[in-house]
């Protein structure tokens, strides 16, 4: 090729010009660099699609295996995958971390023998697929696009960590090492997902949505600054109230800056206001000291957050609101009381002319003018008479109530429902004639009943029976014999006998009687019978009623139904119906929606499956039988009939031939298709080649050159076209030759054309004799 000198010619034609090879060339030089000078002044490199990497597993061997797809290394060159790649076995590397590589190779190809030259013909472009050790550079060098980390642990399991790979991306040329670079790459410390990173400085017109960190800087930056900030970084020399980050209106009459310490109003407008407006049920945080400077106006109220503290102290620390936890309190050195009317009075609990409406002495709380509460709450109605206690844990009431009425009650606001308490009854009011009464535990809370619970009527259930996380027996039916309960992590279900699941029908109490129902399904001692009734098996199935004997106790699974020999009988299938196996009444069958279903028998592992009885196939059309495989043609196959009857055999290495029990072989057939034997033990009807018979058939033999089409490689081999040779060297089908019979062919000529040259040599020693005078 060309140095870098030429390309900046390309070649220029007109009607008569005199090309050679070398016009040529620097024509495809100009525009290989062209385009290559382009793919790394405009583009970033790395991966443009595909070329995913796997693990895959090949006998006891672990390779990575690269997906089809193209990348652009350095250099601008393109590599293209075409095929799968396969890496060497990486299970040799332990406790190794290493990085698989692809790169560009380019080799001569196609050589050529033709008359007036002789040369390749082509340039292949490959690409070349290496492993290096972490830390060191790949063979190919700094062109080399990476693919994948693999770290290997002690055992030699590799592993696949992408993080390496780069793609590539968008170039756009600045001053010397500042390029402007747009690529995707995988940052799984910082997003979920890969990004595209753009390395420079962009300007927007239009709309511009960014989901990751942006750092605008105004002025090269002095002092300390963060290294790794969330969302948006701006530095600028700005005041504080002042030639800061703005955000006005389009007209400019208002908006809002950004200082260095300030967030300020801004825009043409003379007085403009300051709004912090939270989302509609978020709120405004100041978690530092919040000082007001002027008067503090609130239009609606004051809301002190969610933070835990003394909030506002009325007379020192001792008299306070505060919050603490999830409880708002009252802070006094003493006591609490309410004063209804009156005025301010600094005697302790005087209402100032008022009346004492509720009083908070001591931790009780007294209504109804009790200055000295005798419970936590104590609520009196009206004067009390009798005897009362003077010390009572929790709630006490009097009034003078019933046991079912004019007790003390809770209503909702219209009056029409509520509940009450009597002297003995907790009670439905309301003016509802109809009002339920409910017992409602707190969220999570369960309602209690610590003495025996009855009900005088129907026990009706709305929702579910909870019986709580302990585990018990819960439910008694019939005594503890029979009931449900949970033991662990099972639920379960106990009998004194049997089990039975009846559909339709009413009670009877004969044992497993339907009454006039179906019995769907039947446990009896263990055995689980869908249709029979005292189940034979632990399992036991029937598609409809049986007849004639049956066992009485079979171990496992025993199913009966009107099934044929290969139909109609129980099936395993794919989700999708497509494919499946039966087991009909003396028959496993292929099942499914599939038209031509194989029958497969897989045994586990590298052992066999095994036919102890004997195996006859009457009139059935054996369409391939695998040794070592599941399918045809991965190994080995034998017996796979083509459309004309004719056997195929099938093997990756050479196939033998045995006979009469040896275990040596008596021919081999390998895989260029070249026959291995010739026994006189395996021959008959032996006869001699003639001279002339043989000149024919060589005349009819044209010797080529030719490459294998499954041959990456495309090795030129020499032979023959099994079309073309005569009948006596091919198959019936002309579609395979005999080489024992093209050498035998070939050796009775060369004998004759030696006889014939001895003769002619002997004769040409004569007349050299005679010419020099001598006796022949």
């Amino acid at each position: 090729m060309p140095t870098d000198k030429d390309v900046v010619k390309r070649v220029r034609y007109f009607h008569g010009e005199f090309l050679q090879a070398e016009d040529f060339t620097q024509e495809q030089s100009y525009h290989v660099d062209r385009h290559r000078r382009h793919q790394r002044t405009a583009h970033a490199d790395g991966i443009a699609h595909g070329l995913e990497v796997r693990l895959a597993f090949v006998d006891q061997a672990i390779h990575a295996e690269v997906a089809p797809g193209t990348a652009v290394d350095a250099a601008g060159r393109q590599i293209v995958v075409r095929a799968p790649l396969r890496s060497e076995d990486l299970s040799v590397f332990r406790e190794k971390t290493l990085v698989l590589y692809l790169s560009y190779d380019e080799r001569l190809s196609d050589e050529s023998s033709d008359v007036g030259g002789h040369g390749h013909t082509r340039f292949e472009e490959a690409p070349k697929l290496e492993v290096a050790e972490e830390g060191t550079a790949p063979a190919a060098g700094a062109d080399a696009v990476a693919l994948t980390r693999v770290p290997i642990d002690r055992s030699g399991k590799p592993d696949l960590d992408p993080s390496v790979r780069r793609h590539a991306g968008l170039k756009l040329p600045a001053s010397p090492n500042k390029d402007l670079t747009l690529r995707y790459r995988l940052r799984s410390d910082l997003f979920p997902f890969g990004h595209a990173f753009l390395d420079g400085n962009l300007a927007v017109s239009g709309l511009l949505a960014v989901g990751s960190p942006v750092d605008v800087r105004q002025v090269p930056r002095t002092g300390s600054h963060p290294s790794d900030v969330r969302g948006l970084y701006v530095t600028a020399n700005m005041d504080p109230q002042g030639q800061g980050v703005e955000f006005r209106h389009t007209n400019g009459t208002q908006g809002i800056g950004f200082g260095y310490n300030t967030i300020y109003a801004t825009g043409s407008n003379a007085n403009q206001s300051l709004n912090l407006l939270a989302r509609p049920q978020g709120e405004i945080l100041a978690k530092s000291a919040l000082r007001a400077s002027q008067v503090l106006r609130v239009d609606r109220s004051i809301d002190f957050g969610t933070r835990t503290a003394q909030l506002i102290n009325l007379f020192g620390t001792q008299y306070a609101i505060g919050i603490q936890s999830s409880t708002q309190y009252f802070r006094t050195a003493k006591c609490f009381a309410w004063h209804r009317g009156g005025s301010h009075h600094n005697e302790e609990g005087n209402a100032g002319g008022g009346t004492v409406d509720m009083v908070l002495n001591n931790g009780k709380l007294g209504l109804g003018g009790l200055r000295n509460p005798s419970a936590r709450f104590d609520v009196a109605s009206g004067n009390r008479s009798g005897s009362h206690p003077t010390n009572v844990l929790g709630l006490y009431l009097t009034s003078d109530c019933g046991s079912a009425d004019r007790g003390v009650e809770f209503r909702h606001n219209n009056g029409t429902q509520g509940i009450g308490f009597g002297y003995n009854t907790i009670y439905a009011t309301g003016s509802y004639s109809k009002q339920s009464l409910h017992l409602l535990a707190q969220s999570q809370g369960e309602i209690v009943a610590q003495s025996a619970l009855r009900t005088q009527q129907t026990l009706r259930v709305d929702a579910s029976i909870e019986f709580g996380t302990r585990t018990r027996q819960m439910i008694n039916l019939w005594k503890a014999e029979y009931g449900i309960g949970i033991q662990g992590g099972t639920q379960y279900f106990r009998t004194a006998r049997d089990f039975a699941w009846h559909r339709g029908g009413s009670h009877n109490d004969g044992d497993v009687n339907a009454g006039g129902g179906t019995v769907d399904m039947a446990l009896r001692s263990g055995k689980l019978g869908l249709g029979p009734t005292n189940p034979s098996a632990r399992l036991d199935v029937s598609d409809g009623g049986r007849t004639h004997s049956h066992p009485t106790n079979v171990r496992g699974l025993y199913v009966t139904s009107s099934c044929s020999p290969a139909g109609q009988g129980v099936e395993f299938r794919h989700s999708n119906g497509t494919q499946g196996i039966g087991f009909g009444y003396n028959t496993i069958y292929a099942t499914g929606t599939n038209a031509d279903q194989p029958l497969r028998l897989r045994a586990r592992g590298k052992n066999s499956v095994e036919v102890q009885s004997k195996l006859t196939a009457p009139s059935a059309d054996i369409s391939s039988v695998g040794i070592g495989t599941l399918g045809p043609y991965p190994y080995e196959t034998v017996g796979t009939p083509v459309s004309n009857h004719n056997l195929r055999l099938w093997s990756q290495q050479a196939i033998y031939f045995h006979t009469g029990g040896s275990n040596a072989p008596k021919a081999s057939l390998d895989v260029n298709g070249r026959w291995g034997g010739s026994s006189r033990e395996i021959k008959d009807q032996f006869g001699s080649l003639s001279a002339p018979e043989a000149r024919d058939l060589l005349r009819g033999l044209n010797p080529v050159t030719f490459a294998y089409k499954a041959d990456p490689e495309k090795k030129k081999h020499c032979g023959f076209i099994a079309e073309e040779v005569p009948d006596v060297c091919a198959s019936p089908d002309h579609k395979f030759i005999s080489e024992c019979d093209i050498t035998a062919i070939v050796t009775r000529v060369v004998k004759e054309h030696a006889e014939t040259i001895r003769e002619l040599s002997r004769r040409l020693t004569s007349l050299e004799a005679a010419a020099a005078g001598g006796r022949p």
